[in-house]
């Protein structure tokens, strides 16, 4: 797809991967970016970049958020859903409030936005991307932090089965990245659901070499995006040989065992 002159949301846009493809993907010529995001501050003041202030979490921002790029675009072109919420604990500790909020950002707004996006081309012969944040996680079955991995594997199923419905000239890119570098070392932040496992930790990419892997997809019509380096070898390794998968799943409870007490 070519970028140039596309009319753009992004999700997720004042942090992380989100941030960084909103950067990048305003330097093409004529696009239109409506960046979405809680924090307005972090969203520069430019030209052709729109701040818009929503809780995707709720279906009446999201129709709130596409009648605004009509307003302000007259359309959508590429609708880049990659807000989540990152949540890291056990399933025995987990509440039903904490199952409700990360469903409902993680998975609903996602599924809720692809369709609105058919809706808005059902009438329309222009081409149009819908490019989804899941996580090489939904490949990749990892101790620690089952919830969370339910909402990418979650996705992960909704891409797979509602490719079917998307016109001829529609497209729906899903983007596996295994870990994105944080602010946080391995460990830290137990309590409140920031931990890391060794491996997650090992393979962290910075947010911007993953923006540059989605762009380069999205520029080269891919349906699938691995941008975290090593992850084919990791979900290789972990997947075919189960004593390295066991072993792996052994020594990550009790890493995290200690760092929670």
């Amino acid at each position: 797809m070519d970028i140039q002159n596309k009319r753009i949301v992004i999700t997720g846009a004042t942090s992380g991967i989100g941030q960084q493809l909103m950067l990048l993907l305003s330097r093409y010529e004529g696009t239109k970016i409506i960046a979405v995001g809680r924090q307005m501050r972090h969203i520069p003041i430019a030209m052709n970049i729109i701040p818009f202030k929503a809780e995707l979490s709720e279906e009446k921002d999201i129709d709130a958020l596409f009648d605004f790029a009509e307003k302000e675009m007259g359309g959508i072109d590429i609708f880049i859903s990659n807000a989540g919420t990152f949540y890291f604990n056990t399933h025995e500790k987990a509440q039903w409030n904490d199952f409700e909020n990360i469903f409902k950002t993680n998975v609903f707004a996602s599924i809720y936005a692809t369709k609105k996006m058919l809706e808005l081309h059902k009438k329309s012969a222009n081409e149009f991307l819908v490019a989804i944040t899941v996580s090489g996680l939904a490949k990749l079955p990892l101790p620690g932090n089952p919830v969370y991995m339910g909402t990418k594997s979650a996705l992960d199923g909704f891409i797979q089965g509602v490719r079917f419905e998307f016109p001829p000239q529609g497209r729906l890119l899903g983007i596996y990245p295994i870990g994105v570098k944080r602010s946080h070392p391995v460990g830290e932040g137990a309590k409140n659901g920031k931990r890391t496992t060794f491996l997650h930790y090992l393979l962290q990419t910075p947010p911007r070499e993953v923006a540059r892997t989605i762009i380069r997809g999205i520029e080269r019509n891919k349906k699938n995006i691995y941008p975290t380096p090593l992850a084919h070898a990791a979900v290789y390794l972990l997947n075919t040989f189960p004593f390295i998968s066991n072993w792996y799943s052994r020594a990550t409870t009790k890493q995290l065992s200690t760092t929670a007490g």
